[in-house]
């Protein structure tokens, strides 16, 4: 409701209590004026008085006035008026009659107006603001404007007395605009999510992924009821085994900001796209930006490669070679070597750190398809297999072995020993051929058989003896093979013929194993007389 207040005079108490709300009460101030001289009383004008108007006489100071308009009360008014002039002046002295006019409510107040009549014996000299004459000549105002809350405005009037006798002042109306309706805002916002989140762009496989989510409401208003969701791609879990988080987050205000952290782990290598979502009451919605992590991975393998076969008491020298075959680096790799139970370490290369029973290298860092190759001796000191292992192990790497095996065997060293054991003999005596077989190898000799040959003609077999028997056809004399014939031991086989013919004759014996490649042959001379 907008109030237009005009109130004259005669009915300023009607209406304070009639309505409460309308109303100027009649205010007049009064001024005495000795006789300085006489001048006409002039019309309503803002003729310029010679005397400056910012002087003025009051030998008995100054009288001042107020009133609250339209209840009269200040605590139930919306306009408060102050008047103030001196209270005794002299004919032609300019004074200043002075109106303050002020807002008494916390509201803004327009269109103030305020109504007075002069007296007809007071000149106005100046007007701030300016005088307004009314149609009707009796009457003038002032166009005070809009007042702001508890805001106060002064009228000044400078003017001077033409002649004797007491001056009245008098407010007559004060009408305004003045709105005092009670009125709510009701805001309208719009909240809105903003999601971000951000990952590491590699790891290795055995570090885990640390997640940050931060999720936002740039709108205005609170989003209500925020809620987080992350799917996991293939291959990733959170520390729990999940493959899928939700986080409440509760109410967002406008301008706030949440962060949410969370580490997964990759169960293998490969590269992982990752977007996380957002949800809130009123079908709001935001999707985060797609992160990508690359999972690095070395992977190691160990190649190791030996003779086949070696002699007893000879060297075997093991070459090992270790490569990373992954996508990330090997870090703090080593390589454990532990030789074969029937051998003795001889030396190891590239610094390996060396122990009776095997070697052990730091090889470091290896980079994605690198490579590196040592290699370690020993002796073979036993028959059989001489397994050697090596083990090949680095930070989140799994670790890799390899094994090598080379037979030991010894030497077959066979000597081949035919003895006559009386020379020379007569027609028709006997003579006894002793044959001797010593394996002076590391290996035993299998499979050793014994054929002789009798000279034609000149000798005749009787019988034979040894640890295998005989067997004859004509002049040929052969021994069953001896199953085994150990290093350093001996067999003796004897042959017994008769001398029947005279001359230097031959006695020959061929001797063959499983371990030898050709035949070994022994041939002895017997003089055989008349």
């Amino acid at each position: 409701m907008i109030f237009r207040k005009r109130i004259n005079v005669g009915l300023v108490l009607f209406f304070a209590v009639l309505v409460g709300m309308y109303g100027c009460a009649s205010r007049q101030s009064q001024v005495v004026v000795e006789e300085k001289g006489v001048e006409t009383a002039p019309a309503y004008s803002e003729e310029t008085i010679s005397t400056s108007s910012t002087k003025s006489y009051a030998s008995a100071g100054r009288a001042s006035q107020s009133g609250a308009f339209p209840t009269g009360d200040r605590h139930s008014s919306v306009i408060f008026i102050e008047k103030s002039l001196p209270s005794e002046t002299q004919v032609g002295h300019p004074f200043d009659f002075i109106t303050k006019v002020t807002n008494l409510t916390d509201g803004l107040v327009k269109d103030v107006v305020v109504y007075a009549v002069l007296p007809d014996s007071f000149k106005v000299g100046s007007s701030d603001p300016a005088i307004q004459a009314d149609p009707d000549g009796k009457k003038v105002h002032w166009l005070v404007g809009d007042l702001g809350p508890k805001e106060t405005k002064v009228i000044t009037v400078s003017g001077a007395p033409t002649s004797l006798g007491d001056m009245e002042f008098c407010c007559t109306e004060v009408t305004y605009n003045y709105d005092p309706s009670l009125c709510m805002t009701a805001a309208v916002v719009q909240p809105e999510l903003k999601l971000t989140k951000q990952a590491p762009s590699e790891v290795m496989i055995c570090d885990t992924i640390p997640y940050t989510v931060v999720v936002s409401n740039t709108g205005t208003g609170a989003a209500q009821n925020v809620r987080i969701k992350d799917t996991l791609p293939s291959g990733l879990k959170t520390m729990s085994g999940e493959g899928s988080v939700e986080y409440e987050v509760g109410t967002l205000h406008a301008g706030e900001s949440r962060e949410v952290t969370m580490d997964v782990k990759a169960d293998r290598r490969g590269t992982f796209d990752n977007t996380a979502s957002a949800v809130a009451e009123g079908n709001l919605s935001a999707d985060s930006n797609s992160t990508t992590t690359v999972v690095t991975q070395p992977v190691l393998t160990v190649t190791k490669t030996c003779p086949a076969k070696r002699y007893l008491g000879r060297n075997i020298t093991y070459n090992i070679v270790v490569t990373n075959e992954g996508n990330g680096p090997a870090v703090n790799t080593t390589l454990d070597d532990c030789i074969p139970l029937n051998t003795t370490m001889v030396s190891a290369s590239d610094g390996a750190t060396v122990t009776e029973r095997g070697a052990l290298w730091d090889l470091g860092t290896l980079q994605p398809q690198e490579s590196r190759e040592v290699s370690v001796t020993v002796r073979a000191d036993n028959l059989g297999e001489a397994e050697n292992c090596a083990l090949a192990s680095a930070e989140c790497a799994d670790s890799v072995k390899d094994c090598c095996v080379t037979v030991v065997s010894g030497i077959p060293a066979i000597l081949l020993e035919v003895i006559d054991l009386a020379d020379p003999i007569e027609i028709g005596a006997n003579e006894t051929y002793e044959i001797r077989v010593t394996n002076q190898g590391t290996a035993t000799d299998t499979n050793v058989s014994i054929v002789c040959s009798l000279e034609s003609g000149t000798m005749e077999y009787v019988s034979s003896d040894g640890p295998t028997t005989a067997s004859t056809t004509g002049n040929i004399v052969t021994f069953a093979p001896l199953p085994a014939l150990a290093s350093k031991n001996t067999a003796t086989w004897r042959v017994i013929v008769r001398a029947v013919g005279e001359g230097d004759v031959r006695f020959k014996v061929v001797l063959n194993s499983d371990q030898l490649d050709r035949d070994v042959q022994e041939t002895e001379s017997t003089n055989f007389y008349e």
